[in-house]
Formats: C-alpha cells, sequence, structure tokens
C-alpha cells in the first residue's frame, strides 16, 4: 500500500514507516483488543524482571543508556544502540539516567538505574549519590558560566 500521508512527504521516516502509519489507519484497528494485548505484555515482562531481579537479590539494574558511542551526523553504517527504550518502557517501570563519562573526549554519555514498580525515591538516592562521588558532568564549552 501506497500512501501519501504527511509522513511520506516529509521524508523524515524510512519507507517502512509511514506505510506501517497508514496500514493501521485503514485496517480494522481495535484499540480497546490492542491496549489490553499491550498491557498483558507488559505485565508480563515486568513480572519476569521482578522475578530475576529477586532471584539476583538485587533492588536495580543499572546499565549503558546506549550501546554504541553516538554516530556523526549522516553515519547510518556504525550501530546505533538505544538501551533507554528496552526495560522501562517495556514494563512501566521507572528509570533515571545520570551522566557517566565522555565518549571520544567530547561526546556525553548516560547510565540508566532501573528499578521496580514504585522505587522511584530508591532510583533517586542511588543515582544522586552515584552522580556526585562520579562528578562526571560538565557544562558544554560553548555555554558561558553563570555570573
Amino acid at each position: 500500500m501506497r500512501c501519501s500521508h504527511r509522513f511520506r512527504q516529509s521524508e523524515k521516516f524510512d519507507d517502512s514507516v509511514p506505510q506501517c502509519f497508514c496500514h493501521y489507519r485503514h485496517v480494522n484497528y481495535k484499540p480497546d483488543i490492542y491496549d489490553l494485548v499491550c498491557r498483558e505484555v507488559q505485565q508480563k515482562r515486568g513480572d519476569t524482571v521482578i522475578k530475576a531481579m529477586e532471584e539476583a537479590n538485587v533492588s536495580a539494574i543499572v546499565y549503558p543508556t546506549w550501546d554504541n558511542p553516538p554516530r556523526l551526523i549522516g553515519d547510518l553504517n556504525t550501530p546505533a544502540g538505544d538501551n533507554s527504550q528496552t526495560l522501562s518502557p517495556g514494563t512501566g517501570f521507572p528509570a533515571i539516567t545520570v551522566p557517566m563519562g565522555f565518549v571520544r573526549g567530547e561526546f556525553p554519555s548516560g547510565m540508566t538505574f532501573f528499578g521496580s514498580a514504585w522505587s522511584e525515591s530508591a532510583l533517586i538516592k542511588l543515582a544522586y549519590s552515584y552522580e556526585q562521588a562520579a562528578n562526571h558532568r560538565r557544562p558544554p564549552a560553548s555555554t558561558p558560566p553563570f555570573k
């Protein structure tokens, strides 16, 4: 199915993306059933993660926000690797990201603290403690200091 929708015209997406948008606009889409299935899948993922965290006796999972260094503009050959779209959105559980250093000396990289449902206060304490101890935050060179 070809689509003349504005997504297609913008040319900002891979060819498959606007086709998906248009396909779902035209098929017999049942939002109530779709939402129910999504909630069930999210619940199963959450249960699996909680079980793994309990078995490992951990209160948080810590991982780099990205697997790979950032790409240069226009570079589509090096691997991408956004981890922030994995655990938290897939389970509905909270996560917080803090600076963990720099890649190639200039590109900031982040560390994500992920926890179980309703663990925001514990995650904030962990993330804040790490951020204060590591002291990786630095202002961009292009930003003048506050006076």
